[in-house]
């Protein structure tokens, strides 16, 4: 977890830190502890189909969370947008990051070999 003091104290689905990084607590952002930072590269999944973005931007309101993309192929830029609400369970797209993907292959393969190691004693 984050130990930078966050901007705002509020309990909030957003959190914007003093040191650039955002937090945004909801299902659809795939990312260690759901941060994420101006700049950074992302998958998109959207409309079945994925893509390399860059994000640009994050602007909210107290109904929804703007994120500006950049997509590194073809060069356009969009913005998505997702209504606050941590009860929500359909997304029209989401985001996640290597790092997370990495850390998430690193638990399964951790999980497998527990499981192996125990099958074999």
């Amino acid at each position: 977890m984050k130990n930078v003091q966050p901007s705002c104290q509020k309990q909030s689905l957003i959190v914007y830190y003093v040191d650039g990084d955002i937090l945004i607590n909801l299902p659809c952002i795939l990312t260690p502890d759901r941060i994420v930072r101006k700049g950074m590269m992302l998958i998109l999944f959207k409309a079945r189909k994925e893509s390399i973005v860059k994000l640009l931007s994050v602007n909210n309101t107290q109904e929804k969370v703007y994120l500006k993309v950049k997509d590194m192929k073809t060069k356009k830029v969009e913005e998505i947008s997702q209504t606050l609400d941590p009860d929500e369970t359909l997304f029209s797209w989401w985001i996640t990051s290597y790092q997370f993907l990495a850390g998430s292959a690193s638990q399964i393969e951790d999980g497998v070999i527990r499981e192996l190691k125990g099958t074999v004693n």
